[in-house]
């Protein structure tokens, strides 16, 4: 693109030299654009070379129109007619924290629960196979344990094999059809421990003498066990629950016969001379009892015989109390509370739930996330001996890790009439109106709360309450200021009628 002296002036060596700007021109070699501003970037040595590699990198033809767009394989984000530029803005909008895609399998793919890391682990109750005729301290159940893992920690699935979290229930299996605690003579309870040691399970048997564990022989004995195994609870949830097969329904049989040596249930019975001078007075005792009051734990049972006499008052108490006084030959049982904490079986709603958790100390508890949502259920039976008109109220106890902030926990009492409504009604129910309270600056101190489930004159939706009806509990969470987990003891609920 250049002349030299001596060349001949005419159309033939300016042709030649120099790039025309009317007809289109061919070049021998390259043209380079070297600019040499700091502003202008890196300089360009090949102009051919730089548009093929940008409609390589967008996907164009080249020697297409000026206006001309992609060709978009499908317009599931966008449209068919998008250019670059507004396919990418639709793809943002996609991803929008507030407004993009929900993984619902709609508007995108739905989240596989497989893909889904980092998910808590929770314990489930898995029943064991059945022991026949176990005698010793120890039992191998290798065979019984056939396709189980040991979990190592908290964060890996399997049977827990680590004390002391790998306590073992035990019960007794009896042809009568009871599922009883197993029992040393002295009324201590019997329970398990699991362990696993390359690949062969162990069951070793122990009751608590005092704050020590203590190696327990069997002796010929039947039993059911219940070991606790981790789950990922998208994953892998089991399907069916244990925990209903585990303690016992017969109380009585709970209950040993109080000795001189062992406590347990007392019978008093007014038949004969000998008063019975002091409380909690071991076996059977018989006897008036003379103007005294006497508290025993366990069960007690009163029996008077026509003629004799039965005087003053007794009071039998274990946190509630029954009053029963003597007018002549008549007795009188009149109640002083009713309820008994720890009473309530709660489960799982069919949405979300609390987390049900053990905490470092042995306790159960439901942890409540902050935020809301969460529901647990339980049925109460109104007892034959609740007077008509009397209020019904439910506590707990509630705490926190000691962040700042109020707490909200609510009820909705749902009342299904015996005889008249049937279990999936949901005519008559109440909000609790209990408020909000602070939680305490020092973490996990327990607050009171008082639930009201019927109203002050004992009605559900204006509608009464009466003996033999079933109430069903949600409890849940409401909104608050609390920005942290609330903690709700298993058992440390209870409901009263009076």
């Amino acid at each position: 693109m250049s002349c030299s002296n001596g060349q001949v002036a005419n159309q033939t060596t300016f042709n030649n030299a120099f790039v025309s700007r009317t007809v289109d021109t061919s070049t021998v070699g390259k043209l380079d654009l070297l600019n040499g501003a700091a502003v202008s970037g890196p300089t360009i040595a090949n102009i051919q070379r730089e548009l093929n590699a940008l409609a390589s990198f967008l996907g164009a033809a080249t020697g297409a129109v000026y206006n001309v767009t992609p060709v978009w394989t499908n317009a599931d984000v966008g449209s068919p007619t998008d250019d670059v530029k507004d396919r990418a803005d639709s793809l943002t909008a996609e991803f929008n924290p507030t407004s993009g895609h929900d993984h619902d399998g709609v508007n995108s793919k739905a989240v596989a629960a497989a893909s889904i890391t980092g998910v808590r682990l929770r314990g489930s109750l898995v029943r064991g196979v059945n022991q026949s005729a176990v005698t010793g301290s120890t039992k191998i159940v290798t065979t019984d344990m056939t396709g189980k893992t040991a979990s190592s920690g908290t964060t890996v699935k399997g049977v827990v094999v680590t004390a002391p979290d790998n306590k073992v229930a035990m019960r007794e299996r009896a042809t009568a059809g009871f599922s009883d605690l197993i029992t040393d003579t002295l009324g201590n309870e019997v329970f398990g421990r699991i362990t696993e040691s390359a690949g062969v399970w162990t069951l070793s048997f122990f009751v608590l003498i005092g704050v020590t564990e203590t190696a327990f022989a069997l002796s010929a004995q039947d039993f059911s066990w219940y070991y606790q195994e981790l789950y990922n609870p998208i994953t892998d949830a089991p399907v069916y629950s244990e925990i209903l097969s585990v303690p016992s329904d017969n109380a009585t049989q709970d209950v040993e016969n109080a000795t001189a040596a062992l406590a347990g249930k007392v019978t008093l019975q007014g038949t004969a001379s000998a008063d019975i001078a002091a409380a909690g007075t071991s076996g059977t005792a018989t006897g008036e009892v003379a103007n005294r009051d006497h508290t025993h734990k366990g069960v007690a049972s009163l029996a008077k015989t026509a003629g004799t006499a039965l005087f003053g008052a007794v009071t039998l108490t274990e946190g509630a109390g029954i009053s029963i006084t003597q007018v002549g030959n008549a007795l009188t049982l009149a109640a002083t509370s009713s309820g008994g904490g720890g009473s309530l079986q709660w489960v799982e709603g069919p949405s979300a739930a609390p987390l049900p958790e053990t905490t470092a100390q042995g306790d159960q508890v439901y942890q409540y996330l902050a935020g809301g949502g969460q529901d647990l259920f339980a049925l109460v039976r109104v007892p034959n001996g609740y007077t008509a008109g009397s209020q019904i109220r439910m506590r707990a106890l509630a705490y926190a890790p000691g962040v700042a902030g109020n707490l909200l926990m609510l009820t909705q009492a749902t009342l299904i009439r015996t005889g008249t409504d049937p279990v999936t009604s949901t005519t008559n129910q109440r909000t609790s109106t209990n408020t909000a309270f602070t939680v305490p600056g020092t973490a996990n101190v327990p607050t009171a709360i008082v639930f009201d489930l019927s109203s002050a004159t004992g009605q559900i939706n204006a509608v009464a309450v009466a003996a033999g009806d079933l109430i069903r509990v949600r409890l849940y969470r409401d909104t608050d200021t609390l920005a942290d987990d609330a903690a709700l003891p298993v058992y440390g609920f209870e409901v009263s009628f009076t």
